[in-house]
């Protein structure tokens, strides 16, 4: 947000007056065989600000207060799926193949699918910058590992998100700087 009087945006921690956290998580693991095992998870999240208003940035740059009241918590995925299926087919060794997938998730407190935010330079004269940001859109990955065990020595190796698909792995809400990802 950009604070009257100073010439570069500046991250503000604000708390939200109420909010309300509804959630279920569950988890299973199932034996197939004596050298095979599948487990999963599913997360669901439904985290409402009910009671919350902030500051916005407007073009050209000054702050306003908006009321965000009913909006979701942002940077929370509502969904989250993961699974593993893990086989043992000689002592010592063992492999995987993961699979993750959540869904869309919002990035400011306006819950906006896209957006702008406004960011000021310094320098004299300073200038406004338009940054433009998305919701992060919803993704799946595959990883796949092995391991070798002999003795007090374990190798492992793995290939994290084997089809190289493009993800955001930490989220900045609200980000004054427009660096949201």
């Amino acid at each position: 947000v950009f604070v009257p009087g100073e010439t570069a945006p500046r991250r503000i921690f604000e708390n939200a007056g109420e909010s309300r956290h509804i959630g279920f998580e569950a988890g299973a693991r199932a034996l197939l065989t004596d050298w095979a095992d599948l487990v999963g998870s599913y997360t669901w999240s439904d985290f409402v600000l009910q009671d919350f208003s902030g500051a916005a940035t407007q073009p050209p740059g000054p702050s306003q207060t908006a009321d965000f009241a009913g909006n979701g918590l942002p940077g929370v995925p509502v969904h989250r799926l993961a699974a593993e299926l893990r086989v043992r087919p000689v002592a010592g060794v063992s492999a995987f193949v993961r699979g993750e997938w959540q869904s869309r998730v919002v990035v400011d407190n306006g819950n906006a699918e896209d957006g702008t935010v406004y960011v000021r330079g310094v320098g004299p004269p300073p200038t406004v910058t338009a940054v433009p940001f998305t919701a992060v859109d919803p993704y799946a990955l595959v990883h796949l590992g092995a391991s070798w065990t002999s003795g007090p020595v374990t190798v492992h190796a793995a290939v994290e998100n084997l089809f190289d698909e493009s993800y955001v792995g930490n989220i900045a809400t609200n980000a004054a700087d427009g660096r949201f990802y």
